[in-house]
């Protein structure tokens, strides 16, 4: 177009490629086995964030932004509503990569561990003399 060869951008028409469709590798059931039992032993809130990830899918992003808001622990959901990531050398939140809330169904096992969670978290802020927050879901995934 700028020495006149053609009369019109073929560029303005043109369509971006699909992307390719990702293919997820999940551990297998002895491996996320082994996973999760190396991340009980390292920490109980190591173990509890472990334990998230493989049951409800969830992005670290999305696990590090969680409150206790979000969990409702008597029907059994968790409702994921934001990332928390690193843009230019400081943390915020955002909305999720979707830009979409979604709920999560959570087992017994599951709210059993969150349970037990959060009475670390609350016997830890206890110990400090504070109250525990609604705000966040404490030390998971720090």
């Amino acid at each position: 177009m700028r020495w006149d060869w053609i009369k019109s951008n073929p560029a303005k028409i043109a369509k971006k490629p699909r992307l390719p469709v990702p293919e997820p590798d999940p551990p297998s059931a002895e491996e996320a086995a082994r996973i999760l039992a190396a991340a009980w032993e390292e920490d109980d809130d190591w173990g509890t964030f472990v334990w998230l990830t493989l049951v409800t899918g969830m992005r670290r992003a999305e696990l590090l932004a969680l409150r206790w808001d979000d969990v409702d622990l008597a029907d059994g959901i968790v409702e994921i509503r934001r990332g928390y990531v690193w843009v230019n050398g400081r943390g915020i939140e955002k909305t999720t990569k979707t830009h979409r809330m979604r709920r999560v169904s959570l087992d017994a096992a599951t709210v059993d561990v969150l349970n037990a969670h959060h009475e670390r978290y609350a016997e830890a802020a206890g110990s400090l003399g504070e109250a525990p927050s609604a705000r966040w879901l404490s030390s998971i995934g720090s």
